[in-house]
C-alpha cells in the first residue's frame, strides 16, 4: 500500500498559532501507512496526539515545528499504543511555563497496553520541561506495561532534552526489550536522566551526554534489569549525585511475579567517561542485589568516589582495566 502524507494544517479545525487544542482533531484522520506532516508553527496539545494499533505511521516537521504542552492538562503530546514500524521526528515539544500540574504523565508516551508494540523510532528532537513544579513523570517513558503485550525495538536518538530541574526522568523505561538509547543530550533533570528497569532487558545506552541530575539515583539507573549495555557515555554531575547506579528497587516477590530474574544480573558497563559525581558508579543491595555485572575501561575524573558497592559481593562482579584520576576515594565498599 502506498505511504499518504498528510499536511496537518489542512485539518479542519487545525490552526498552528498555539491558539487552540488540535490534539484530538489530528488523532481522528491517522491512518496506517501515513506521513503525519507538521509545518513550521506552534501547535497546542491539551488532549493528546493518540495513535493505537497503527502500522507504519510517521510524524516528522522541521525543528521550527513547536509541540506545546498545555498547562495543567497531564494527557502526553504524542501517545503511541499498540504501534509497530513507526517513527517521530524534526520536532520541538516543550510545555507551557504555567504548567504547574505534578502529576506525572509523560510528554512523549509509547507503551502496549492495546497491543504489541516494536520497532518505534523516536529521533532529532529537542524536548523542553518549562513547568513550574518538578513533575515526577518522564519527557519520554517507554513502558512495557502490559503482561498480555510487549515494547520491544525501541530507538531514541539524536535527541536534545532539558528538563529545568523540573521534570521527573529524560528517558524511562520499564519492561522494555532491545531497545536503543544512543547519541542523545540529556540535562537539567529532577531526577535520572535514563532508567532501565523493571526488566527492561537487552537493552543498549551508547554515547549519550548526561549532566546534571538532580534526583533519583543518578544520571543512569539501572534497577532490576539483565543483559543491558552502558557504553561510550559522557557524564558529568556536579548535582551532588551519582554517574551510574544499581540500586534494585523491585523486591524479589514483584519481579518473580512478572516471571523475571529478581537481581540485576549480567550487564556490561563499559568505557564510559563519569567525571564529578559523588559516586561515579554506585552500586546496592536493597531489595534484592546485584551480580556477574561487568565494569571494564571506563574513566572516572575528579569524582568523590569513583567506585562504591553496598552490601555487595564483590567476588561476583568483574571490575577491572579502569582509569582513574583525582578521585577524592577510588573504591569505597561497606
Amino acid at each position: 500500500m502506498s505511504t499518504v502524507t498528510l499536511d496537518v494544517t489542512t485539518i479542519a479545525g487545525v490552526l498552528n498559532d498555539g491558539s487552540a487544542d488540535v490534539g484530538s482533531l489530528i488523532t481522528s484522520q491517522i491512518t496506517n501507512d501515513m506521513i503525519l506532516y507538521f509545518p513550521e508553527g506552534t501547535y497546542l496539545f491539551t488532549t493528546a496526539l493518540y495513535i493505537e494499533n497503527k502500522s507504519n505511521v510517521t510524524i516528522k516537521g522541521t525543528m521550527l515545528s513547536e509541540l506545546k504542552k498545555d498547562g495543567d492538562n497531564d494527557s502526553p503530546v504524542i501517545y503511541l499504543n499498540g504501534c509497530t514500524n513507526c517513527s517521530i521526528q524534526y520536532l520541538f515539544i516543550f510545555t507551557y511555563p504555567d504548567r504547574s500540574s505534578t502529576n506525572g504523565n509523560p510528554l512523549l508516551l509509547v507503551n502496549c497496553s492495546a497491543a504489541n508494540t516494536s520497532n518505534i523510532n523516536i529521533s532529532n528532537l529537542c524536548i523542553i520541561d518549562c513547568s513550574i513544579n518538578t513533575n515526577a513523570g518522564a519527557l519520554i517513558l517507554l513502558d512495557g506495561c502490559s503482561s498480555a503485550y510487549t515494547t520491544s525495538y525501541v530507538t531514541v536518538e539524536n535527541c536534545f532534552m532539558n528538563g529545568n530541574n523540573r521534570c521527573g526522568v529524560g528517558i524511562s523505561q520499564s519492561r522494555v526489550k532491545y531497545s536503543t538509547i544512543q547519541y542523545n543530550s540529556i540535562t537539567n533533570t529532577g531526577y535520572e536522566g535514563i532508567t532501565i528497569d523493571n526488566a527492561s532487558n537487552f537493552c543498549k545506552v551508547y554515547k549519550n551526554n548526561l549532566s546534571y541530575a538532580y534526583g533519583g539515583t543518578g544520571c543512569i539507573g539501572l534497577d532490576n534489569s539483565h543483559y543491558c549495555t552502558i557504553d561510550s557515555n559522557y557524564i558529568i554531575n556536579m548535582a551532588s549525585n551519582r554517574g551510574i547506579a544499581i540500586v534494585n528497587n523491585f523486591t524479589e516477590e514483584f519481579m518473580t511475579s512478572e516471571g523475571e530474574t529478581p537481581d540485576t544480573t549480567n550487564n556490561t558497563i563499559t568505557n564510559n567517561i563519569i567525571q564529578k559525581c559523588t559516586y561515579g558508579i554506585y552500586i546496592e543491595k536493597r531489595n534484592t542485589t546485584a551480580y556477574d555485572n561487568t565494569i571494564m575501561y571506563n574513566t572516572f575524573l575528579s569524582n568523590t568516589t569513583a567506585i562504591s558497592m553496598i552490601n555487595i559481593d564483590i567476588d561476583k562482579m568483574t571490575i577491572e582495566n579502569n582509569t582513574f584520576s583525582s578521585n577524592t576515594y577510588t573504591y569505597l565498599f561497606q
